[in-house]
């Protein structure tokens, strides 16, 4: 007997449901030979030690290897997939430790476009990320366009190999976003991108469309789906005739995206009639076929000899169902149901679906470094801030502890103590204080030893400045003989501009340069109070005979008594206490600063903002500066209580010119056994700082002599290319 109406539209809708067609893919950029290992050793060199870079050969040999590896790839396989996966993850752990820059560590990367075969070179690292990520999603595509998807298990891996492309092209795009000179090559634009990653999409969800019409599902689920695959198509459509890709893209491409954009949306209307006819609305199915026929009529239009074989049967057989179906549909219309026939405007519109998503890349967490033992660079730039606040917060406590200090002993000699007292207590030969302050500069050879460090603190500071101001005239050089060259060959001097790579290079010098001035300030103020006090420290390391010269003997002093000053002294006594205090804090703080090194606790902190773990390790210091307030407090409220005695001490007090005399030479004495202790700790301090300071000045040389070698090396690949 012959099929019904409804058994006819029925194998009208399955029918339309053909055999899946060719895919599309992505080709992978290619490149040339780079030597990464390079580049590295000579900045782990320069920027950590000779021997760190030497601890690291096998895995710098092990990258490069691994580069030509990905090089090598030319086949589509899971193993080419890995490969690249591998290498990438390996970038992305060195971007994170190391700051490669034209002006940092030196690779010159080199890519061709998929499009024009276009060369193009960059020194960042994130360049080359970028581009071996595309190769990766490249790959997946191959694999996902060439499964048989003529069976299930194909089209499942075909569909998830789509999904996670379309993933891989996301982050490509993600990575050109957040570091726009990646986009220098053609196939890394933007718009690019977007277009790969929403065409991955698309073909993903034909894929979830052709599973689930194999498995017979409802039609009015199957519409929803295809609508989704057209809106897809129709993104992918738009973007290639955009200005960024209409010149650039394959033009079977554009062809093939328009034409599967009319397809689909012709097969999502006739989906769309499911249900139609038993629920007896034959105008709205005569609407929708009239609608799906036009779609399918300019798909038709648009097919060319250059058109895939597969679509071109597809869109054909389409176009013939849907006006067989039509025909039919229109004369039962016509001669039985009557229905009215809505204009396509009136038309719902079919719900689009999305199954489909761009699946992230693998977990990289559980993936080796092999430089893991050296620190990252930002976090050794954030450690160096932290270092230079640490300091300036050291610096300043320090200047207030010498400020307190000077202020004790200007007080003090302006009152002749503890020179009075000791004059009082020992109106002849050499009081007991006294004597062990003999004692301690004659021990010590306190002339030879303050001339000696100071010797030392003074060719320090001269090695020091020549090892800035070589490295400095270097780059000048370097610079001046660049301009030169440029100024010679004119626009065929193709190369960057000295002075826009060494702008780092160039603060750094500025700070060390102020460093090595604030420093050799310091240093003059240290040469004046060694100046001032000579004389009478000399005397003290002489001994007792030569202080007995300077000391005239009072026989004659009368009116106060030792008990008279008992307050003063237990005053002066808390006051050399509340000094001593002082000095072990400063000594503290010097001790604190020298072994903090907060590089470890930043690595463990890395989702934290560096400044907050700054703030965080500076209170440690706390304790210790609310310690040095409390301290100046209370030398405040002595100094006042040894200002008040002493006017009772001198109110009581007879004295000729002789025990004058003896005072001022006794506090004299004092006076300059105090400048020979801070001249010591000072000239000590000193010492430490240029010594320390060469360590890092020696580094800033390793750097600049890098950098110039680097671009020496450059300017003669470059002269030869010109000859």
């Amino acid at each position: 007997s012959k099929p019904s109406r409804h058994e006819i539209y029925t194998s009208a809708l399955h029918h339309a449901d053909r055999a899946p067609y060719s895919m599309l893919f992505s080709e992978r950029k290619k490149t040339d030979k780079v030597d990464i290992s390079e580049g590295l050793r000579s900045y782990i060199c320069s920027h950590y030690s000779d021997s760190i870079a030497n601890s690291h050969l096998d895995a710098l040999t092990s990258l490069n290897q691994l580069r030509e590896d990905v090089r090598a790839i030319s086949d589509k396989s899971d193993v080419a997939k890995d490969l690249l996966f591998r290498y990438y993850t390996q970038l992305s752990l060195l971007s994170f430790r190391f700051p490669f820059a034209e002006s940092s560590v030196r690779v010159q990367f080199v890519w061709y476009d998929v499009y024009k075969n276009k060369k193009a070179t960059n020194f960042s690292i994130h360049f080359e990320r970028a581009s071996v990520l595309y190769n990766y999603a490249a790959t997946l595509s191959q694999l996902a366009a060439s499964q048989q998807k003529s069976s299930d298990d194909g089209i499942k891996r075909a569909n998830a190999y789509f999904q996670a492309a379309a993933g891989a092209f996301q982050g490509v795009r993600d990575i050109v976003a957040e570091h726009p000179e990646c986009s220098q090559a053609m196939d890394l634009v933007p718009e690019a991108l977007q277009m790969l990653t929403t065409l991955m999409l698309a073909q993903a969800q034909e894929c979830f469309y052709l599973k689930a019409a194999r498995d017979k599902m409802k039609d009015a689920i199957i519409s929803k789906l295809v609508a989704q695959v057209g809106d897809y198509y129709e993104q992918v459509a738009s973007l290639l005739n955009g200005p960024a890709l209409k010149s650039l893209v394959d033009r079977t491409w554009h062809a093939q995206a328009e034409i599967l954009v009319l397809h689909y949306k012709s097969l999502a209307q006739v989906k769309g009639c499911a249900g139609l006819p038993e629920a007896m609305k034959y105008g709205e199915q005569i609407s929708r076929l009239r609608l799906a026929l036009g779609f399918a009529t300019e798909a038709k239009k648009k097919l060319g000899r250059g058109t895939n074989l597969e679509i071109k049967e597809a869109v054909e057989h389409n176009h013939a169902l849907v006006e067989k179906t039509l025909m039919l549909a229109e004369k039962d219309n016509d001669t039985i149901y009557h229905d009215p026939v809505p204009p396509d405007m009136k038309l719902d519109a079919i719900e689009k679906k999305p199954i489909v998503k761009p699946t992230p890349l693998p977990d990289t967490a559980a993936v080796e470094d092999p430089f893991s033992t050296i620190v990252p660079y930002q976090v050794q730039e954030a450690a160096v801030r932290y270092a230079e606040t640490r300091d300036n917060m050291v610096r300043s406590e320090q200047r207030a502890l010498a400020d307190l200090n000077e202020l004790a002993r200007a007080t003090l000699s302006s009152m002749n103590l503890p020179g009075a007292i000791e004059a009082l207590e020992a109106p002849t030969g050499i009081p007991p204080a006294l004597q062990s302050k003999i004692n301690e500069v004659r021990n010590d050879r306190g002339m030879q030893l303050v001339t000696e460090l100071m010797e030392t603190l003074s060719t320090l500071s001269t090695e020091d400045t020549r090892m800035l101001k070589s490295a400095l005239v270097e780059l000048d050089k370097e610079e001046k003989d660049d301009d030169a060259l440029r100024a010679a060959h004119g626009g065929r001097w193709q190369r960057t501009p000295s002075h826009t790579l060494t702008g780092t290079l160039r603060q750094e010098g500025a700070k060390f340069s102020g460093n090595l001035e604030h420093a050799i300030k310091s240093d003059s103020f240290v040469a004046k109070k060694f100046q001032e006090h000579s004389a009478y420290i000399m005397a003290l390391q002489t001994g007792e005979g030569e202080v007995l010269k300077l000391l005239p003997a009072n026989d004659l002093i009368t009116g106060t008594t030792l008990e008279d000053v008992i307050n003063l002294k237990r005053y002066l006594g808390e006051l050399d206490a509340l000094v001593a205090r002082r000095e072990a804090l400063r000594t503290e703080l010097s001790e604190m600063s020298n072994n903090d090194n907060i590089a470890s606790k930043l690595l463990a902190q890395q989702h934290k903002p560096h400044e907050d773990v700054f703030e965080e390790e500076l209170r440690k210091y706390n304790d210790i500066k609310s310690q040095l307030r409390t301290n100046a407090t209370t030398q405040e409220s002595l100094l006042e209580a040894v200002r008040v005695e002493n006017e009772r001490f001198v109110a009581g007090r007879q004295q000729d010119s002789i025990a004058q005399r003896r005072e001022q030479v006794l506090q004299a004495l004092s006076n300059a056994h105090k400048a020979y202790t801070e001249l010591k700790a000072n000239l000590r301090e000193g010492i430490q700082f240029y010594t320390n300071f060469q360590e890092i000045l020696s580094q800033f040389e390793r750097k600049c002599k890098d950098f110039i070698f680097a671009r020496d090396q450059e300017k003669q690949d470059l002269l030869e290319q010109l000859s």
